[in-house]
C-alpha cells in the first residue's frame, strides 16, 4: 500500500462536535445502515453490496480502524468518520441557522469533517426551503442573467483593490459603510462613515488602516466617481500613503461588480445578525457579519476563507493565488422562465417598493406565506390569501 491508514489521525475539528473516538464509535453502532456496512467492509469488502448501493461509488475508499467505520480521502490524504442521515440533517441545519449562509458553503463546511454519500443532495434541500432565507434574500426564484466576470486580477494581498460607499438607514449618527475588498484573497475591510464627505471618508480609511490592515497600505485602489473619491482631498490622501487611485466608468456599477456584490453579502449578513438581537441597531452587527463573510468558505478561491488567503498571501509571495484567471468576454445567455404555480401552492410574495430608498435597505424582499385561491391570464396572476389568517 502507498499509505499507512494507522498512521492517519482525525482533524482536531472533528472533535469540536465529538467528545471521544468512542462517541464516533457509538453513533456508528447504533445506526442499523452503518452497522451493516461495517460488517459488510470488515466480511464481504469485495462482494455485492446489494442493500448498500448508496456507498457503492465509495466502496475502495471505506475502511474499519479500531473499530471505526472511515472514509479515505486520497487527494488530501486525509481521513473521515461516516455519520449517520440524522446526524448530517442536524448539523447541516446547525450550520445554516448560525449566520444563514449559502449551499456550497455549508457543504464545503460539513464535507470537510464528515462523510456521507448524499451531503450534497441534503444540503440543497435543507436551505432551499429555509424560510428566513426566502424572506430576506432577493435571488428567489429563476436566475437572472449573470454579468460577465470582471477581468481584474491580482496575485498578492493589498495589490489591487476596490472601494465603495453603501447605505443604510440612518443609526446612532452613521448612515452606511465604507467598504473595501482585497482582489487576491477576497478580504472584506468596512468601516461605518456618518456622511459621504471626502474628509469623513477619509477617516474610515484610516481606521481601516491602522486596525484591519496593521498599517499596510493598499498599492492600487478602484473606486466609482463618486465626488467624495474625486476630490482632491482624497486624491492628496491616498498620494501621501502610496495608494494609486484608479475610476470605474461613469454610470455604470458593473466595473466594480466585485465590491458591488459584496456590498450585497455585507448586507445580508447585518440583516441574518438583525433578527437574533437589536433589530434596529444595525450598528451592533457591522463587525460580526464581516468577521462571517472573512471566515466563510469562498468559491473564487478554492473554499479558503478570505481571511485565510490574505494571511497566505501577505506572508508568502512567493506562493501566488491557487487558482486559474479566465477571461470570459460574453454574457452568459440564460432567459429565466416564468414559474408557474398552480391553486393550493403556499407561496411569497414579493414587497414592491418604488425606488431604492435607504429606509428600506434592512427590510425583508418577501411577505407571508399565501396560499393560492385562485388562477387568472393564463396562469400568470393569481389570487392570495395569508395562510396565519
Amino acid at each position: 500500500n502507498k499509505f499507512n491508514l494507522n498512521n492517519l489521525k482525525f482533524d482536531n475539528e472533528i472533535y469540536k462536535y465529538f467528545k471521544n473516538d468512542e462517541a464516533i464509535i457509538n453513533l456508528q453502532n447504533e445506526d442499523a445502515l452503518l452497522k451493516n456496512l461495517k460488517e459488510a467492509i470488515q466480511y464481504n469488502k469485495h462482494g455485492k453490496w446489494t442493500n448498500l448501493r448508496m456507498f457503492h461509488t465509495a466502496k475502495k475508499n471505506l475502511f474499519v480502524i479500531n473499530n471505526l467505520l472511515i472514509w479515505y480521502r486520497p487527494n488530501d490524504n486525509k481521513i473521515l468518520p461516516c455519520v449517520t442521515k440524522e446526524y448530517i440533517t442536524d448539523l447541516i441545519i446547525k450550520l445554516h441557522t448560525n449566520n444563514h449562509e449559502g449551499i456550497p458553503k455549508v457543504q464545503n463546511r460539513v464535507k470537510k469533517i464528515f462523510y456521507y454519500p448524499s451531503i450534497e443532495f441534503l444540503t440543497s434541500e435543507i436551505i432551499s426551503s429555509c424560510p428566513v432565507c426566502q424572506l430576506i434574500k432577493p435571488n428567489i426564484g429563476p436566475n437572472k442573467p449573470r454579468l460577465p466576470n470582471l477581468e481584474v486580477k491580482a496575485d498578492y494581498a493589498l495589490d489591487h483593490c476596490m472601494g465603495d460607499l453603501t447605505f443604510l438607514q440612518k443609526n446612532d449618527g452613521n448612515v452606511g459603510l465604507f467598504v473595501i475588498i482585497d482582489i487576491a484573497s477576497r478580504r472584506c475591510f468596512a468601516e461605518p462613515i456618518r456622511n459621504k464627505t471626502s474628509s469623513e471618508v477619509i477617516k474610515a480609511f484610516k481606521r481601516i488602516i491602522d486596525a484591519q490592515m496593521f498599517g499596510s497600505t493598499i498599492k492600487i485602489l478602484r473606486v466609482d466617481n463618486g465626488t467624495e473619491f474625486t476630490s482632491k482631498e482624497f486624491k492628496e490622501f491616498c498620494k501621501s500613503i502610496g495608494t494609486k487611485l484608479t475610476f470605474g466608468n461613469s454610470f455604470s456599477s458593473k466595473s466594480g461588480g466585485l465590491v458591488e456584490r459584496l456590498n450585497g453579502t455585507i448586507k445580508q449578513l447585518i440583516k441574518v445578525h438583525m433578527t437574533k438581537d437589536k433589530p434596529n441597531k444595525w450598528i451592533d452587527h457591522v463587525h460580526t457579519a464581516i468577521n462571517t463573510y472573512n471566515c466563510s468558505p469562498h468559491s473564487a478561491i478554492n473554499n479558503n476563507s478570505p481571511h485565510e488567503m490574505f494571511i497566505k498571501l501577505s506572508c508568502n509571495l512567493s506562493n501566488p493565488l491557487p487558482l486559474t484567471n479566465k477571461d470570459r468576454d460574453e454574457l452568459l445567455k440564460s432567459q429565466p422562465k416564468f414559474p408557474y404555480f398552480k391553486v393550493g401552492d403556499s407561496v411569497l410574495r414579493k414587497i414592491d417598493r418604488i425606488g431604492r430608498q435607504v429606509q428600506d435597505s434592512m427590510k425583508p424582499y418577501f411577505d407571508g406565506p399565501y396560499e393560492i385561491i385562485e388562477e387568472a391570464e393564463h396562469r400568470k396572476s393569481f389570487t392570495l390569501r395569508a395562510i396565519d389568517g
